[in-house]
């Protein structure tokens, strides 16, 4: 009964339904994008087209003379409440057993984003409103902001997006030149000064030919300046010189060049800070923030972008996520924001054996990291007793393999306690 239950819960956050589409991939040929719209469908080696041909079907190209033919059959769910679901199950009307998700099966109900193998054939369902939508709306806000020459600054954390939103922009704004970009943390101070502006040779020792600087480089494009937090106070007046009059000097040159330089800047902190603890100069900072300064939230504090990484990845991927496990990655903290997150995708991805990633030994070390008193302590504030307290509930939820009732008895509190600080 208890498995009848989870399985008709998933099926109602995840099942096939009516009206959602499949991607078919065959072994040769053209890809096809069909929406399932009748209650029944067959996919078919050529050996059956004549006993379908009144039907709806599609013909598969097979290998070594197999015959298969798996019918899709619409077939209708009661839920808790009483109300009637429609949904999908995949079945071998004839031939070999089919391949979900990386498994074997004679008979499955289907979700959506699970891989369907046919013979060598590989179908892709997917949900009829499931668009790609990961990204930031300041590019369809600022369409002409993006389209003129004045400078942005992008501040965030690590990993939120910074530089992504900045190729963005760039190419957007249909700017000719290049997209070039530099992390100012990634040089020696003694360095940067040639590596933005250049230098000419025998402007200082080891100097045996000209250097074009980063500047150049971006002449009638776009120059990413990453960390600019990183910046020296003396590198800074230069650069506002730049800012101003769009002309550059290289180091040991006499002469002046003229640059058409889109500039955008990114930080991790809080420029104000610096101009308090003198380490900016208020005139630079001022320059910086003429054109327009957009802050991209933590991804914790985004679960719907989180979701919709979960889905761009799996479509890059061909692979399927599970929406517990998607739920759950909801619930952490990430730190590293979307680079965290890739990165723990990618490691799932390659160590699993299978093309569906669930829960496993790799999210249960993330979920001990995550939920580490210690990580709670920020740098500047402490978070509320309440959040820490879910957030070990949580980790005990899922490393008990989400048995509410144990869960429940180890934390000495009741379930319905504990249901409310999962939802929370």
């Amino acid at each position: 009964m208890q498995e009848h239950s989870e399985l008709t819960r998933r099926l109602d956050l995840n099942g096939l339904k009516p009206g959602d589409r499949f991607e078919i991939e065959p072994v040769n040929g053209k890809k096809k994008k069909i929406a399932l719209k009748r209650t029944q469908f067959n996919f078919i080696s050529r050996h059956f087209e004549c006993d379908y041909m009144a039907g709806c079907f599609a013909v598969l190209p097979e290998m070594k003379n197999e015959k298969f033919n798996v019918q899709l059959s619409e077939v209708t769910n009661t839920t808790k409440t009483k109300a009637s679901r429609k949904r999908y199950i995949a079945k071998v009307i004839q031939g070999g057993p089919f391949k979900l998700n990386g498994t074997f099966h004679n008979e499955s109900y289907l979700e959506q984003g699970d891989k369907l193998e046919v013979g060598y054939n590989t179908i892709f369902f997917k949900a009829l409103d499931q668009t790609i939508t990961y990204g930031d709306s300041f590019l369809e806000k600022n369409r002409a902001l993006i389209n003129s020459e004045l400078p942005i600054l992008l501040q965030g954390e690590t990993g939120v997006g910074k530089t992504r939103l900045a190729k963005k922009i760039h190419e957007q704004s249909q700017r000719p030149g290049l997209f070039v970009q530099i992390n100012i943390a990634a040089y020696a101070k003694n360095l940067l000064e040639s590596e933005l502006f250049g230098h000419m040779k025998g402007a200082f020792t080891g100097a045996i030919a000209d250097k074009i600087g980063v500047l150049k480089q971006a002449n009638y494009g776009t120059l990413f300046i990453d960390e600019i937090d990183s910046l020296p106070m003396e590198i800074q007046t230069k650069l506002l010189l730049f800012l101003d009059d769009k002309k550059i000097t290289p180091v040991g040159g006499l002469r002046e060049l003229p640059l058409d330089v889109r500039l955008i800047f990114a930080s991790g902190r809080d420029l104000k800070d610096l101009i308090a603890e003198a380490k900016m100069r208020k005139d630079f900072y001022f320059r910086l923030t003429s054109g327009a300064t957009h802050t991209i939230p933590a991804l914790r504090d985004q679960p719907v972008k989180l979701g919709e990484f979960c889905r761009d990845y799996c479509e890059r991927y061909r692979i399927t996520i599970s929406r517990d496990l998607v739920s759950f990655y909801q619930t952490l903290p990430w730190p590293g924001n979307y680079r965290q997150l890739k990165g723990h995708l990618d490691q799932k991805r390659i160590l699993a054996s299978l093309d569906r990633l669930e829960f496993d030994r790799l999210d249960e070390i993330l979920l001990s990291e995550s939920t580490d008193l210690m990580s709670f302590v920020q740098e500047k504030e402490i978070e509320p007793l309440r959040v820490i307290k879910v957030a070990y509930a949580k980790k005990v939820f899922f490393q008990n393999d989400k048995n509410l009732a144990k869960s429940a008895a180890l934390l000495d509190i009741s379930t319905k306690c504990l249901k409310g600080m999962l939802a929370s």
